[in-house]
């Protein structure tokens, strides 16, 4: 771990319905991306794009993304190259 603390920048979702869900969908993509081996910060990055998905449906579980999904739409707001 670093020692310096690191600001994540929001991830825009599309359209903004509801946010029930949103939180643990940050977490859970946090954990996601750590077991796919991202360093902690970009797993912040992975935990961002997951909530921004569960924003645009009501309820927590109806639009999670695939991991394909969240790599395009970080790709998209970011211009980096998830891998």
């Amino acid at each position: 771990m670093r020692d310096e603390i690191v600001e994540i920048p929001i991830v825009k979702e599309d359209y903004r319905v509801d946010s029930t869900g949103a939180g643990d969908a940050y977490c859970s993509g946090i954990v996601s991306a750590m077991v796919m081996g991202k360093d902690a910060v970009m797993a912040a990055y992975y935990g961002a794009a997951n909530a921004s998905f569960v924003l645009e449906n009501v309820g927590g579980q109806t639009n999670l993304p695939s991991w394909k999904r969240l790599e395009e739409r970080l790709k998209s707001q970011f211009g980096y190259q998830y891998k």
